[in-house]
């Protein structure tokens, strides 16, 4: 009754353009599905930015937060049942629990763990994105005078620091998604066009 797709991964790793593609491909279009939903990372991560940076956050607004979306997802799921539909409720979650426990220090796996027992129960696969750190370092310079590039200062001194800290953190989503009882995918997306990337998560996610 349900069909769910998380994109994940460290940022510059495509996951925006995957989302974009995805909704844009005529498998996602013509796919019967009583409702089509769309999560962008502004609601399912980035809504919380503020208030951490101020420091006013805990697990519990984390927590809270993704429920606030799993939760009527379960609802929908119930009610499509009772009525007794056969065909499917569709979303994506660009970003989600592995982001909460691999982002915010103050969460474990354990604090996200009963969340992805929801999402099982939702019949929800994972993709994650990855990219080499050459590659990466490449990408942040095509960013060096955004918004971006001023937001990671944060991470280090000097690029060999920036660069540290997001493989480490990719190395930390990669163990997170190992933990996760979802079916998962890991799509480098070095190693493939962006068009081959679409074609790889359809593949995974929509076609029988």
């Amino acid at each position: 009754m349900s069909l769910g797709l998380i994109i994940e991964g460290i940022p510059l790793t495509g996951k925006t353009s995957l989302l974009t593609g995805l909704q844009k491909h005529s498998l996602f279009l013509n796919y019967a599905a009583v409702s089509k939903l769309i999560y962008s990372e502004d609601l399912t991560q980035r809504i919380l930015e503020k208030d951490y940076n101020r420091g006013f956050l805990d697990k519990a607004a984390n927590i809270n937060l993704l429920m606030s979306i799993t939760t009527p997802l379960q609802t929908q799921k119930e009610m499509l049942q009772r009525r007794g539909f056969s065909n499917h409720l569709l979303f994506i979650l660009e970003r989600f629990h592995l982001n909460h426990a691999a982002y915010y220090p103050y969460l474990t796996w354990p604090d996200v763990e009963p969340i992805d027992q929801i999402l099982k129960c939702l019949n929800t696969k994972l993709i994650l994105l990855t990219v080499d750190r050459q590659t990466f370092k490449t990408r942040l310079l095509e960013r060096s005078n955004t918004g971006f590039m001023s937001y990671i200062q944060r991470y280090g001194s000097n690029k060999d620091m920036i660069l540290d800290h997001y493989m480490q953190s990719q190395d930390h989503y990669l163990n997170l998604a190992y933990k996760s009882s979802l079916e998962t995918k890991i799509i480098d997306s070095v190693a493939y066009p962006v068009v081959k990337v679409l074609e790889n998560a359809l593949d995974f996610w929509l076609k029988p």
